[in-house]
C-alpha cells in the first residue's frame, strides 16, 4: 500500500515537473516572435488550459511555475489573476501555491493579484498576509475595513467579529485602529436603527469594552447614526449606552476580583469623567456582581480609581496580570524582576532599550531572527568592552560583572 502511495507520489511529481516544462517551452518559443509581454501571456494561457483541465493539480502546477527560474513570476501573476475568475477553480489554490512555494513572491505581484482578480475574502486575506512590506500590508488591511465598514449593514454581529478576527494579522496603525472602532459603532447604529437598541457582549468579544469607554464608542455611534437616521425612528440614547458599556465593565472588574482579590479599574480620560450618578451606579453594579456588600475601604479605591488618584493603580494592575500566570512563569518573572531592581545598571539599560523602541521590534521578529539579532547585538557589545578593557589596563572585569553597554 504505501509503495502504491510512493508510486502515485512519484508520477504526480513527474507529471508536475512535464507541464512545468511545456509552459517553460511555451514561453521561450512565444519570445522568439513576439514581446516579453505577449509571451507572459502565452504561457500563462498555457497554465490556465491545464489548470481548467486538472483542477486537482492546480497548485502543485501554480507551485512549479513560480520555482522554475526559467519562467517570469509574470507569468504565474497573469494565470493567478485570471484563476481567481474561473469558477470551477477555487481561490484557496492561489495563496497555498505562494506559502507553499520555495522562492519568496514579491510584494507587488502578490498587490497586483488582489488589485486585478476577483480573489475571495479568506484567500485574500491570505494573500495579504504573504506581503513582506509591513506598511503595504497595513495599507491592504485598511482597505479591507473600509469594504467591511461599508457593508456592515448586511453583516451580523457574529460574521462581523469573525471578519475582523480573521484581519488581525498586521501590526495596528492609528488608521486601523479607528476603522475598527467606526464598525463597532456603525453596527450599533444599525442596532438602534432596526432593534431600538445593542446588545454589547458581542462586539466587545473584538473591542473590549474598557477600550468603548476610553475611544468614547457612546458619541460614536451617535455620528454614526446621523448617517442613517433619515427615515429611521429608534434614536440612539448615548446615556443609556454608555450605562451598557459600564455594566460590562463592572462584570470585568467584578470577575477580575473573583480571581485576584482585588478590584482594578480600567484608566483613561473618558473614565475619569464620569458624573457623580454614572459613578455611584458603576460601584452598585460592581457590587451587584461580586454578589457581597463593598467595604467603605473598597469604594473608596474604586472611586479614586475611577477619578485616576490612586497612586497604587499600576501597581494593581501589574499584580492582577501576575496572578494570571502559571506558577513557573510567575516565579521567573518575580525572580527576573527582583534582579533587575536590584541592579540600577540594568535597570538603565532596560529603559534605554525600551526607549530606543529596540524591544517592540524584537517582538516582531521570529524566534530565529531574533536570536540572529541578540547575537550580533551581543557579539558587537562584547567587542566594545574588549576593546575598553584592552584600552583600560587598570580597569579589571569579572566574571560575573556586567558589561557596560
Amino acid at each position: 500500500m504505501l509503495r502504491e502511495f510512493m508510486k502515485r507520489l512519484f508520477n504526480r511529481q513527474d507529471k508536475t515537473t512535464k507541464v512545468v516544462n511545456q509552459i517553460d517551452e511555451v514561453y521561450k518559443k512565444s519570445l522568439e516572435d513576439d514581446e516579453i509581454k505577449d509571451a507572459e501571456q502565452s504561457a500563462a494561457q498555457k497554465v490556465i488550459e491545464y489548470v481548467r483541465k486538472n483542477p486537482e493539480n492546480a497548485i502543485e502546477i501554480l507551485k512549479g511555475i513560480l520555482e522554475k527560474d526559467e519562467i517570469p513570476n509574470k507569468v504565474f501573476e497573469k494565470a493567478a489573476t485570471e484563476i481567481s475568475e474561473i469558477d470551477d477553480i477555487p481561490d484557496k489554490v492561489i495563496p497555498k501555491a505562494v506559502a507553499d512555494s520555495e522562492v519568496n513572491v514579491s510584494d507587488k505581484i502578490i498587490e497586483n493579484i488582489i488589485e486585478n482578480g476577483s480573489v475571495n475574502r479568506p484567500e485574500k486575506i491570505e494573500l495579504i498576509n504573504n506581503i513582506d512590506d509591513e506598511e503595504l500590508k497595513q495599507k491592504k488591511v485598511e482597505e479591507e475595513l473600509k469594504q467591511i465598514y461599508q457593508n456592515c449593514e448586511k453583516t451580523s454581529e457574529l460574521e462581523l467579529v469573525h471578519k475582523l478576527e480573521t484581519i488581525r494579522i498586521v501590526q495596528k496603525n492609528p488608521i486601523i485602529e479607528k476603522l475598527e472602532e467606526m464598525i463597532v459603532a456603525k453596527r450599533m447604529a444599525l442596532n438602534y436603527r432596526d432593534f431600538g437598541g445593542t446588545k454589547i457582549s458581542t462586539l466587545a468579544r473584538y473591542l473590549p469594552v474598557d477600550k468603548m469607554i476610553e475611544v468614547n464608542i457612546p458619541e460614536m455611534v451617535c455620528n454614526e447614526y446621523e448617517k442613517i437616521k433619515e427615515e429611521e425612528k429608534n434614536k440612539v440614547d448615548k446615556s443609556s449606552l454608555k450605562t451598557q458599556i459600564l455594566q460590562e465593565i463592572a462584570k470585568k472588574v467584578a470577575n477580575s476580583y473573583q480571581e485576584v482579590g482585588e478590584f482594578v479599574i480600567p484608566q483613561s480620560r473618558n473614565m475619569t469623567q464620569l458624573t457623580r450618578k454614572e459613578e455611584e451606579n458603576f460601584i452598585k453594579s460592581i457590587q451587584t456582581y461580586v454578589r457581597k456588600k463593598l467595604r467603605a475601604t473598597d469604594i473608596t479605591s474604586i472611586r479614586d480609581q475611577i477619578r485616576g488618584r490612586d497612586t497604587n493603580m499600576l501597581l494593581k494592575q501589574y499584580i492582577e496580570k501576575m496572578k494570571r500566570l502559571p506558577k513557573a512563569q510567575l516565579e521567573m518573572f518575580i525572580h527576573n524582576i527582583g534582579e533587575l531592581v536590584e541592579n540600577n545598571e540594568e535597570l538603565t539599560v532596560y529603559k534605554e532599550l525600551k526607549d530606543s523602541g529596540m524591544i517592540e521590534n524584537l517582538q516582531k521578529f521570529s524566534d530565529d531572527k531574533r536570536k540572529d539579532y541578540i547575537k550580533v547585538l551581543n557579539d558587537t557589545v562584547q567587542k566594545r568592552v574588549e576593546e575598553k578593557s584592552h584600552n583600560n589596563p587598570n580597569d579589571k572585569q569579572t566574571p560575573n560583572d556586567e558589561p557596560e553597554i
